[in-house]
């Protein structure tokens, strides 16, 4: 798979990106990506529900938080 991340601020229902040219006549999933005022981007969870595959262990969410934070994350 294939990841491209362009950072753009939207300015008008039709977007230019002239750096999906290459993929013209392809199938590809866009996900955009809400920037708060932090610069941080803003997630609600439920959008990453079947996103990820469930731990092999079980993990605390302090554990959780944790890791968040090690990536230089907020942890909401």
């Amino acid at each position: 798979m294939q990841t491209l991340r362009i950072k753009k601020q939207i300015d008008s229902e039709i977007l230019y990106l002239p750096e999906f040219r290459n993929l013209i006549g392809r199938n590809v999933e866009i996900v955009i990506a809400i920037v708060g005022q932090d610069g941080q981007i803003t997630r609600n969870i439920s959008e990453l529900e079947g996103f990820l595959k469930p731990p092999s262990v079980p993990v605390t969410i302090e554990e959780m938080n944790a890791v968040i934070r090690s990536r230089g994350s907020a942890v909401c």
